[in-house]
């Protein structure tokens, strides 16, 4: 392949003058500059020279790419130009702007010969195409390019700046169209567009030439069947006319047959009504009067029972008043109780006040004996001594004191600590007692509050056990009394059960009656004004399935039981007979002047499971207009929630039912479904039973109601139960109280015991004994120097010794011990007084208590009998309730058998006449079938005239018959069908004369209707002869055409399928070279030392057959990534995706070079290396890449570059080249 050795530009865009641009042997050129500098401008001049259009260079015709500056030789300053120009290219600027411009390129073959591309812009704007300054055509100039592969349309040598991301964002059809161009398939597209129209067309005369011979075909051969079916339909219409006959006699045998029968039944039933009327009558009187006895026996007992009740209440209020009674007796029972406590109490503190009294005396007692006995001692040692002596004594007395002096002092000084002592001790001795009585007082009264707080317990813990017996009392009594209350319940349920199954035997006994009083009506009517009542809506039709049954029902609602009727006159006729007759009420609705509107068409193709309600019905077609004003346009749906979907998702306004009866109204409202198999018929022996089970309900409900537990007995407790929850806290106070008190007293005699302990340690830790001990030592010395000193003068005097003279000497001290006995007993007494006083208060206050309780026990026995008395006549009235109670129930269960009586008798009443309106109902329903047959009788009379069916008979004449006849009534049909006899014998078969009637009719309808249905697909032709000669020449000239078409159709397939074949293998051979190089170069643009495989890229055709009518989609997945679409994919994925689409289309056919602009724009840093990597991989001498770009990573790896810089003095575009293969890649 050639190589692209330079370019030389001439006044193009920004080049200035003449620029020559080489590119030399490199292999990998990069076109470098600033941004303005023309790098794009250069991009343009290669593919300007390479044959592109002005418009895919950035101007809108070739003269804009001429350049606008300033010539040489046009400078004001005189400067010269740095180029000279040669002589021709001064002639083109006569002025100061050039006129015209070119680009040449050195192309430089694989053979080594060089050519010049030249391409010329003049001065009006055309352009010229020269091949080594040879001038020619483009078509020339495009052809010696698309030799060396070079291909403009396809443009596979250049990728313009911008143009990598717009073949990112392609359509898979434009990819398409670029590897149409690439292979050249595209050089048959317009053949094979003109070749397929004209198979086409071709074809298209085909079929519609094809399409005539057949309907021909069609013709000739229906021309021909249709001359033999004219004598079978004459064989066929005479069978079918017999078999008419046939039905017809049989009809009316059977009709005949029927009428005897019915006739034979009526006078039977007439017989048994009157029989039957009699009897009904009797036993109607007996049941009045059996009724009237009853009635006035249960109004009795029940103003007994009410008054009963009224008793009963009354006693239950005197009741209450016990209650009062027992609380009022509880509370004296606690005074008695606390006022026993209080006795033992006093009885206590009694015994201890006598001890102490008794104490008290007894100490008294001994100091009045001391005060005597010192009296007595007093007055026995008073002694009188005369002058002589006492003068005597006197001398001795001062010897002794002279020699006993200190003796006598010491004595003094220790009586004297004695005396002090000796009051001490006895104060001490007198705090011991006193302390040890307080201490015995504090012992007694902590006794006696433990007394009373084991007193106020025991009194606590029987009101608690009391409260809990109450509490449990209460909870068996409302145990009781739900188990009770639930036992009612569960019986209410059962008769409410019962009474409601009873409503709906009744609510179907009165439907029951409403159906046959409406049916006695249609007979009525019928039977006054014939034919022109035709029945009810429900009788007159039948569903096209049982299924539809309850839908019909629901939907038809009040209209289900309206009379149909001829016209508006009979429909008065009917309501004027009906007022007159007070028959009741009935709907009617006249044929022929009721409004109807048609069915909308949408509803019977608005769903599957839905269609319009007269669809589902069967009916005769006279009664159409009746039938269409009832259903209206009423759909009936499979189900409701298909109803309820059609209704409020689809809105459609008309009504709606399901087949379950659910109906939703034209304005929405819905009701609920019916199961007919759900509605309770009238069955007399469950009624009764029914009934039964009611009155046993009711007798179980007395009886319970006999063993409901006692409202008052549980009031009492509640009260009980209060007032004892009441009292509780108040003795749970008292005992907190009495166990407070008794700690402080213990606490008081801990302190006493403390303060008798101190008083004992001091009275034995008392000096007074050893005090005495050293006063009778020196009482012994002074004693022995008295009797030293005094015994003289004592023997003389006759006395034993000196002291008994001195004692009696001594009164001053006999006065103080005297009068220290005086004080003690009067304190004695004092005491003994206050005692005594303190012993009389408490007796005096128990006198109190002890009246008191006397007072409380009489109230008491005061209450009891009065409680007695009360209780004694309320179980006498109790007793008198139970027996009158006793006797009513009695009462009551007489008049429940007197009932229970009445009751059969009213239902043998009942039954009576349930008998009587039966065989009424039955005469009528005879009355009414016999009428029926005897109109059909007439109606297939009316039949065989209206058909002209020649029906043999004994007597009458058809001729005779009207068939209109709208006064025709019950009595005048019966009449008419009378004077018709019909001859069978010999004219209808004898097995016709038996069996089932609709058998043998169905037998001969289905014979009929198949002769009718071969009658009618007959349909003879009578020129069939004449159009069959026609049809068979128009055949011929037709099959000639048609050969014809035939092989100009297959000619033209041959030579497209030849072109087809041309373009799909060089389609396709292109393809496969793109689809299996694409993955490759993908993986070398993209594969890091992260992701040494790279990524993942594909095509895949939207249609196998002819892949250049559908579309080429392209799929790339980067590496580490997942699969995503292109447009989901970033900026420099789609330029790395779309280069490599741009490499893979030019590995095919490439052309010898590739130029770029820019096509790194969006890449990034290791974009760019590993784009480098593959140019510089892939560049070869037969693979030339001129690149423009900005990215030193790019362009540091090229062979040659190329500056592009700005000649500002000049106003124009510079070009400078540099061979980078003459420098190592160390320097």
């Amino acid at each position: 392949m050639g190589r692209l050795i330079g370019l030389n530009l001439y006044n193009f865009k920004s080049y200035r003058g003449l620029n020559r641009i080489g590119f030399g042997s490199a292999n990998f050129t990069s076109i470098m500059g600033t941004n303005g500098s023309g790098k794009s401008n250069l991009m343009d001049a290669i593919s300007f020279v390479l044959g592109l259009q002005s418009n895919s260079l950035r101007s809108t015709n070739a003269k804009d790419l001429i350049y606008r500056g300033r010539v040489p030789g046009s400078d004001k300053d005189g400067d010269d130009s740095d180029e000279e120009m040669s002589n021709s290219d001064k002639e083109n600027y006569p002025g100061d702007e050039a006129r015209n411009a070119y680009v040449s390129a050195i192309y430089e073959g694989s053979d080594g010969e060089q050519v010049q591309f030249k391409r010329v812009i003049n001065s009006n704007g055309s352009t010229e195409y020269r091949i080594n300054e040879k001038l020619v055509t483009m078509s020339e100039y495009s052809d010696l390019l698309k030799d060396e592969n070079i291909l403009i349309k396809a443009k596979n040598f250049l990728v313009f700046q911008g143009e990598v991301e717009k073949i990112a964002a392609q359509s898979a059809k434009e990819l398409t169209n670029i590897i149409e161009i690439i292979s050249g398939s595209n050089e048959y597209k317009e053949e094979y567009d003109y070749l397929k129209e004209q198979l086409d067309e071709a074809h298209n005369v085909t079929v519609a030439t094809f399409g005539r011979r057949r309907a021909l075909r069609n013709d000739f051969k229906q021309y021909k069947e249709q001359t033999i079916e004219v004598q079978r339909y004459e064989d066929k219409t005479k069978e079918r006319d017999q078999l008419e006959v046939t039905a017809k006699m049989c009809a009316m045998f059977h009709n005949d047959k029927n009428i005897s029968k019915l006739q034979g039944q009526l006078e039977a039933v007439n017989q048994q009504i009157g029989d039957l009327s009699a009897r009904l009558e009797k036993e109607e009187s007996t049941f009045e009067a059996l009724k009237t006895e009853y009635s006035d026996k249960a109004l009795n007992a029940s103003n007994e029972k009410h008054k009963l009740s009224k008793r009963i209440e009354a006693l239950k209020d005197q009741k209450l008043t016990i209650i009062p009674l027992d609380t009022e007796k509880q509370g004296i029972r606690r005074q008695l109780a606390n006022l026993e406590l209080r006795l033992n109490e006093m009885d206590a503190d009694s015994e201890k006040q006598r001890s102490v009294i008794k104490t008290i005396t007894k100490s008294l007692n001994y100091a009045q004996k001391e005060l005597k006995e010192l009296d007595e001692k007093y007055v026995s040692e008073s002694i009188t001594l005369p002058e002589e002596s006492l003068k005597e004594y006197n001398k001795l007395r001062q010897t002794f004191l002279v020699k006993g002096n200190l003796l006598e002092a010491e004595l003094n000084e220790y009586s004297q600590k004695i005396d002090i002592l000796s009051q001490e001790f006895q104060d001490l001795q007198d705090k011991l007692d006193a302390e040890t009585s307080k201490l015995d007082d504090l012992e007694s009264l902590r006794i006696s509050k433990e007394k009373s707080l084991h007193s106020k317990t025991s009194l606590l813990n029987d009101q608690l056990e009391f409260l809990q017996t109450k509490q449990a009392s209460l909870s068996s009594f409302k145990s009781i009394r739900q188990t009770h209350l639930k036992q009612v319940q569960e019986v209410n349920l059962k008769l409410r059960d019962v009474l409601s199954q009873l409503d709906e035997l009744n609510a179907s006994q009165r439907e029951s009656q409403r159906e046959r009083a409406l049916s006695d009506i249609n007979v009525s009517l019928k039977r006054v004004y014939g034919a022109v009542v035709k029945g009810s809506v429900h009788s007159l039709l039948k569903p096209t399935h049982k299924r539809y049954q309850a839908a019909i029902s629901a939907a038809l609602g009040k209209d289900w039981d309206s009379i149909i009727v001829e016209n508006a006159s009979a429909a008065q006729q009917c309501i004027q007979y009906l007022k007159e007759n007070r028959s009741g009420t009935a709907t009617f609705i006249p044929i022929n002047s009721v409004k109807i509107s048609p069915v909308s068409p949408h509803l019977r193709n608005i769903h599957p499971e839905a269609r319009p309600l007269i669809d589902v019905i069967e009916f005769n077609s006279s009664l159409h207009n009746a039938m269409a004003y009832v259903c209206s346009n009423t759909l009936v749906c499979d189900t409701l929630e298909l109803a309820k979907h059609l209704k409020f998702d689809q809105r459609v306004n008309c009504k709606v039912v399901a087949l379950n009866g659910a109906v939703i109204n034209k304005s929405g409202l819905m009701t609920g479904g019916v199961n007919p198999n759900d509605v309770p018929r009238w069955d007399k022996a469950k009624a009764l039973g029914l009934t039964k089970r009611k009155d046993e309900l009711l007798f179980e409900l007395e009886e319970l109601d006999k063993k409901k537990p006692n409202e008052f007995d549980e009031r009492a407790l509640i009260d009980e139960i209060s007032a004892i929850e009441l009292e509780l806290p108040l003795l749970r106070r008292n005992r907190t109280e009495a166990e407070r008190a008794i700690k402080d007293v213990e606490l008081e005699i801990e302190y006493q015991k403390q303060k008798v302990t101190e008083v004992q340690s001091l009275l034995e830790h008392s000096e007074l004994g050893q005090l005495r001990q050293s006063y009778k030592e020196v009482q012994s010395k002074v004693t022995h120097l008295q009797l030293e000193i005094y015994a003289d003068f004592c023997k003389r005097n006759g006395l034993e010794s000196i002291q008994q003279y001195e004692n009696s000497e001594r009164h001053r001290e006999f006065t103080k011990l005297k009068t220290k006995l005086l004080q003690q007993i009067s304190s004695l007494e004092n005491k003994l007084e206050y005692e005594k006083e303190k012993y009389e208060n408490t007796q005096n206050t128990r006198q109190d208590i002890e009246r008191e309780e006397v007072k409380l026990k009489e109230a008491l026995e005061d209450i009891n009998r009065r409680h007695a008395q009360l209780m004694e006549r309320l179980d006498r009235e109790d007793a008198e309730l139970e027996v009158e109670k006793e006797a009513l129930e009695m009462e009551f269960e007489k008049l429940g058998k007197e009932l229970e009586t009445t009751k059969q008798k009213g239902d043998e009443v009942a039954d009576l006449r349930s008998q009587y309106e039966d065989l009424q109902t039955g005469k009528l329903h005879y009355d009414e079938e016999l009428e029926k047959e005897n109109m059909k009788k007439l109606q297939v009379l009316k039949d065989c005239k209206m058909k002209s069916i020649d029906i043999p008979l004994l007597y009458g004449d058809l001729e005779t018959l009207e068939l209109e006849d709208d006064n025709e009534s019950s009595n005048s049909s019966n009449i008419l069908a009378d004077q018709f006899v019909i001859d069978y014998d010999g004219n209808l078969d004898e097995k016709y004369k038996s069996g089932d009637l609709d058998s043998h009719l169905q037998d001969l309808s289905v014979q009929i209707e198949l002769l009718s249905e071969e009658i009618n697909n007959l349909t003879p032709n009578t020129k069939s002869l004449e159009r069959l000669a026609e049809a068979e020449k128009a055949l011929k000239s037709c099959e000639r055409q048609f050969n014809g078409a035939r092989e100009d159709e297959k000619e033209i397939l041959s030579q497209f399928d030849t072109v087809k074949e041309k373009r799909f293998r060089l389609f396709d051979e292109a393809f496969q070279h793109i689809s299996k190089s694409i993955d490759h170069i993908y993986k070398e643009l993209t594969k890091s030392k992260v992701s040494p495989l790279g990524g993942s890229a594909y095509l895949t055709l939207s249609q196998e057959d002819e892949p250049y009518l559908g579309g080429i989609n392209f799929h790339s997945m980067p590496p580490t990534k997942r699969f995503r679409e292109m447009n989901l994919l970033s900026g420099g994925e789609k330029s790395i995706a779309a280069l490599a689409l741009l490499f893979a289309i030019h590995s095919y056919k490439p052309s010898p070079f590739f130029v770029l602009d820019e096509v790194d724009a969006a890449l990034d840093n290791a974009n760019v290396n590993r784009l480098a990597n593959y140019i510089v991989k892939n560049a070869s001498p037969t693979f030339q890449f001129i690149v423009i770009s900005l990215k030193n990573s790019l362009f540091e790896k090229a062979d040659a570059l190329v500056g592009i810089y700005r000649e500002q003095r000049l106003n124009s575009s510079k070009a400078v080249t540099l061979d980078l293969r003459n420098f190592s890649d160390k320097e």
